[in-house]
């Protein structure tokens, strides 16, 4: 990613307001709460890592199931800003710089490790896969790792330039990631057919919904560790 990126995303949230803190990730609501992945337990003082929580939002959820938070993003003002937010809502979380492939984390620590639309800024295989391997160092034996990536029917996708069957490039230039180049598998065959080869134990989903004129398509990934 290249460094204005990381400035555009900070300017993002540290502009973001805190009225929008309430709206975590519905998918990953029903992922928890629901029983749509096989074996899925936790329980109270679980530690769960959200790589590239932005503002924070899905960590608020999780504080209602009572998990032990932690967070990386890009830099430290992104993590002050959410510290502020997490005051106000007197919600303790240990918040680092970091990012997919340096986690600033010692080897099987957590629980739950949740990367929800992040692993795809990983421009190719080679980085993705040592991205993989990051997430599976700082994960507990028996951990799990739920992963949510852009998938070919989201708008995202649509507006991008595929390059083969794993790579595409941001080309719509309202986007702050214009030109930007991402892993985006072309179709969920090929998908399982990487993951299979980097793990015994994995299961796959896919949500897909349209609202208006903008559609949302996401391959979701379940790794027990």
């Amino acid at each position: 990613m290249k460094y204005s990126t990381y400035n555009n995303w900070e300017n993002f949230y540290v502009k973001y307001k805190m009225k929008n803190l309430i709206f975590p990730s519905e998918t990953l609501i029903r992922c928890f709460k629901g029983d749509y992945i096989k074996g899925l337990k936790f329980k109270k003082k679980d530690k769960v890592l959200d790589i590239g929580f932005g503002s924070g939002n899905n960590l608020i959820f999780f504080n209602t199931l009572g998990f032990d938070l932690y967070g990386v993003e890009l830099t430290k003002k992104i993590c002050d800003k959410a510290q502020i937010d997490f005051k106000k809502l007197k919600i303790r979380a240990t918040l680092k710089v970091g990012n997919n492939k340096k986690l600033p984390f010692k080897s099987n620590f957590f629980d739950f490790l949740v990367s929800w639309d992040v692993i795809h800024y990983e421009k190719n295989l080679t980085s993705y896969k040592q991205s993989l391997n990051e997430y599976l160092r700082v994960l507990k034996p028996n951990g799990r790792l739920i992963i949510s990536t852009v998938a070919p029917k989201s708008s995202f996708c649509i507006h991008s330039k595929r390059l083969n069957n794993h790579s595409i490039i941001c080309k719509n230039k309202k986007d702050i990631r214009y030109n930007e180049q991402f892993t985006c598998f072309n179709n969920l065959a090929n998908l399982k057919k990487f993951y299979n080869k980097q793990f015994n134990k994995v299961d796959f989903g896919r949500h897909t919904f349209q609202i208006f004129n903008k559609s949302y398509d996401s391959y979701l990934i379940d790794v027990l560790k």
